[in-house]
């Protein structure tokens, strides 16, 4: 036994780590799922508000929905060596304007004043705190030529710039850290007094002559500079491969005898993403850098120089200190710039989110819409309820057999499959389809003709069994209530077959206890002899008490309901028969 029951321990061990077994699912009208017209109906609604989602969230897709991050991070700058090199992204158009009443002056402005540009660096500072800057290279300029400006040449035409402001030739620009760095490079536009040797180089052969220092200050209160930057921007509405777009931003700077005036611009480094691809924002992805600064950031500072002095560290000033110089350095700040496009994935994962609530929602609209339903239909199908009244009376006429729901179940009861099992297999098989062959309406015949009946108690909302036996009016009132329940033409193959097959078991199983119950016996094999069953009849309490069937009319075989009561008994004996069996084994 020991042996056994281990055994059946690791065999039951082993069957729960099975991770490879057979699915089974059971279905209903060949489904694995119970379904109604209500529920086709949620479904459809569901379905059409999920597509237009979809078609709402594709729109965005067609309409190059984006969306836009902006952050900005913070370099380092103290030990910096980072050249950034800003000629794709900058240009300069600069010119002195005078403004009096001279037209000769503003026809020979050159003769007064001179523009050009340096490239200057530094390595640490002097003894008393001084920048120590030399000269990298130098930028000449010359007359802006048409057509420099590109998209913007017709702006550029229009402020007067083409052939009177001057531009630098070489437009290779670059910059690294600030006055905080160890090292330094910087892009410096000087405008000073005329210096013959750029005029020269200006104007070739021309003989043209610079004025006097003295004439220049008497003009200077009448003259401002213009300084015109080229810029770069980003257009975030721009999905072309360049969504750059340039600008020429002027500013106006005075010029003061005897005072250097020094603005300082600062150079920001954008970094700009683009995620612009329809299908996933993960394909295509673009990096964009480009420099522009912004002119409420800058600061300027003006000092008293000496015009003698001709230096500022081992730099070369051609007049010293100038009037103006625009220094060009790197901000510390690095703004960060994403634009991601509302893609096709994303379309299809939000309407993925949405579809899982309106899932939901239906779900539950279904679960109040079937309420009940899934219950009823099973009922139809394992029981006949067609004709059942109030207080579970059944009317003449009223049961029809539903061949075709116990169409299989009969083909087993028929079947000879059954005799070559063993008992115990027997038992479990036909126990099984007894439970479906017995309407709820017989079993309570047979609950009534055990001697007992259920109510209801409505002060108290149980349900309470009452014994036949506690009074004669109580008994008089089931005797009524069973003579009400009689059942004309009931199906006779069903109770010959039930009977039978359950006489047949039980002789298999208990032979010995069968033999002492031969009236019983004979009296429903008798029964079973009968064309068709007239009535139901209500044994008598003494009869009941002695466990013998009544005497029957002459010419009439009738099933009783104590004989369907003697049959549950007999299912009650081979159920506790079972469970013995199952304890031994």
């Amino acid at each position: 036994m020991q042996a056994q029951k281990r055994k059946s321990i690791f065999g039951e061990t082993l069957r729960a780590l099975d991770r490879f077994g057979q699915p089974v699912t059971l279905t209903i009208d060949k489904h694995n799922q119970y379904k109604t017209k209500s529920g086709g109906v949620l479904t459809i609604v569901s379905l059409l508000i999920i597509i237009a989602y979809l078609i709402y969230n594709l729109n965005d897709v067609y309409n190059q929905k984006f969306q836009i991050t902006s952050t900005s991070l913070l370099k380092e700058l103290l030990r910096t060596k980072e050249i950034h090199n800003v000629q794709n992204s900058f240009d300069i158009a600069a010119q002195v304007v005078y403004t009096g009443p001279d037209s000769y002056v503003a026809d020979n402005i050159d003769l007064y004043f001179t523009i050009y540009a340096q490239q200057l660096k530094r390595i640490g500072l002097g003894a008393h705190g001084t920048a120590n800057f030399s000269l990298d290279y130098q930028i000449h300029f010359e007359p802006c030529k048409s057509g420099r400006f590109k998209d913007l040449d017709d702006a550029a035409e229009i402020r007067g710039i083409n052939n009177y402001f001057m531009c630098p030739k070489n437009t290779d620009f670059s910059v690294m850290g600030d006055f905080g760095s160890i090292e330094q490079k910087m892009l410096v536009v000087i405008v000073d007094y005329c210096n013959q040797t750029f005029l020269d180089l200006q104007s070739p052969n021309s003989n043209r002559i610079c004025k006097s220092m003295e004439e220049i200050d008497q003009i200077v209160p009448f003259t401002i500079l213009y300084y015109h930057s080229l810029q770069s921007q980003f257009d975030q509405y721009d999905f072309s491969d360049n969504p750059l777009k340039q600008t020429l931003i002027e500013v106006p700077l005075q010029l003061i005898s005897g005072i250097c005036s020094a603005y300082f611009y600062k150079f920001t480094e954008t970094k700009v993403t683009l995620k612009d691809h329809f299908l996933s924002n993960s394909l295509g992805q673009k990096d964009i850098i480009f420099y522009n600064y912004d002119q409420k950031k800058n600061d300027n500072m003006n000092f008293n120089y000496y015009p003698t002095d001709k230096t500022l560290g081992s730099a070369y000033l051609p007049n010293g200190w100038p009037l103006v110089a625009v220094l060009h350095l790197m901000d510390p700040y690095v703004k960060l710039e994403s634009r991601i496009r509302f893609s096709i994935t994303d379309a299809m994962s939000q309407t993925g989110g949405f579809a899982g609530t309106i899932t939901l929602i239906f779900f539950l609209l279904s679960k109040f819409a079937k309420l009940g339903s899934y219950e009823e239909a099973m009922i139809k199908k394992l029981y006949q309820t067609k004709g059942i009244q109030k207080g579970n009376l059944i009317k003449d006429g009223a049961i029809k057999e539903d061949n075709k729901n116990r169409k299989n179940i009969i083909q087993i009861f028929n079947s000879n499959e059954t005799g070559q099992q063993d008992p115990l297999r027997k038992l479990r098989k036909l126990d099984f389809c007894m439970n479906i062959l017995l309407s709820n309406q017989e079993i309570q015949i047979a609950n009534l003709a055990q001697n007992h009946y259920i109510e209801y108690d409505k002060d108290k909302k149980v349900e309470r069994s009452i014994s036949m036996m506690n009074s004669k009016d109580q008994s008089q009132d089931i005797k009524s209530k069973l003579k009400e329940m009689f059942v004309k033409n009931m199906p006779q193959q069903r109770h010959q077959i039930l009977l039978t097959k359950l006489l047949e078991l039980y002789q298999v199983t208990q032979p010995k206890e069968l033999s002492k119950q031969g009236k019983t016996i004979s009296s429903m094999q008798s029964a079973l002899k009968s064309d068709k069953v007239k009535t139901f009849n209500i044994s008598s309490r003494k009869s009941r008490q002695s466990g013998k069937l009544p005497k029957k009319p002459k010419n009439d075989s009738n099933i009783t309901a104590v004989d369907l009561a003697k049959v549950f008994d007999i299912r009650r004996k081979l159920t506790q028969n079972m469970g013995k069996q199952k304890q031994i084994s």
